[in-house]
């Protein structure tokens, strides 16, 4: 990884940002041609259900790789307080994921809690 500042941006980061804005244009540029061929009767090009969704998972995905980047290397040496941290008994730390799966469990149905919850629970067990 290349050294940076704690304001700027490396390469990869930039190149990332830059991908997420093209993604993110495109989409809107979608969007605001197809209103415009509704409203005024055009016959454009306008991509389908199929290609925005694409055009937003690439610059969703683009987005969250820079800012999980950007917070990685800022974070590099600071410790963060986790849940294992603040205290040693396991019993409390259980009580905590059971009092967390049982709010997640009220909004939410099963499948989606388990895919959620277990990368960010798992290491607490």
């Amino acid at each position: 990884m290349s050294e940076q500042s704690k304001d700027r941006y490396s390469t990869s980061e930039r190149v990332t940002l830059v991908m997420f804005a093209i993604s993110l244009d495109l989409y809107l540029m979608n969007i605001f041609l197809g209103k415009a061929s509704v409203h005024w009767g055009w016959s454009i090009f306008h991509l389908g259900n199929i290609g925005e969704f694409l055009l937003l998972l690439i610059a969703s995905i683009s987005f969250i790789i820079v800012t999980l980047h950007h917070e990685a290397f800022r974070n590099k040496n600071k410790a963060e307080p986790t849940l294992s941290s603040l205290t040693d008994n396991r019993y409390l730390i259980m009580l905590n994921m059971v009092a967390i799966l049982m709010i997640a469990g009220c909004v939410m149905e099963t499948t989606p809690n388990i895919v959620i919850l277990a990368p960010i629970l798992l290491p607490l067990a």
